[in-house]
């Protein structure tokens, strides 16, 4: 942290971005000054290990129930591939994408930040930040104050219950 995390900037730099974004002395023009090849191979990461820590949580019951499966299926004979390579497979691809969705992400941060568009979403206009966050925030607390947000069925509530209630659907004879 004390390195700038990796931005090539000091603690005081960070602060003073964060701070004051809208200041002329660090515009958007210093600011693209910042990327380099390193500088946006460190969001392409920042990027992928952001979205894979948060969203592993909910893929893994579906890589253990894959495992399941591939085994089910490899106990019962069936000509696939070893059941640790099928998972180690599924989960791969799974993280592939989510690689590729940080390298989109970048990009698109990359033209944000090279167009002034980060500043101005951020700090100007009738788009700035803090009025539509207030108003994402007081209408999901609306929907939900008001009953309106949708109720789940027992199938959506517990899918890795539903689909392991008849395992023989999921592997192959």
């Amino acid at each position: 942290m004390l390195g700038g995390a990796g931005t090539g900037m000091s603690l005081a730099q960070m602060t003073l971005e964060s701070l004051f974004p809208h200041s002329d002395r660090i515009g958007s023009a210093v600011a693209l000054e910042r990327w380099s090849g390193a500088y946006a191979a460190g969001m392409v990461g920042m990027w992928w290990v952001m979205m894979v820590a948060m969203v592993t949580p909910s893929v893994a019951p579906i890589i253990l129930l894959q495992t399941q499966a591939a085994r089910h299926a490899e106990a019962k004979g069936a000509e696939n591939a070893p059941a640790l390579q099928q998972t180690g497979a599924f989960a791969a691809g799974y993280l592939l994408i989510w690689l590729a969705f940080s390298g989109a992400a970048t990009f698109l941060q990359w033209a944000l930040e090279a167009g002034g568009l980060l500043e101005k979403i951020a700090t100007k206009g009738p788009l700035s930040a803090r009025p539509a966050a207030c108003c994402c925030f007081c209408g999901v607390g609306r929907r939900d104050a008001a009953g309106l947000k949708p109720r789940s069925t027992p199938k959506t509530a517990a899918p890795v219950a539903e689909m392991t209630r008849q395992p023989h659907h999921l592997a192959s004879n």
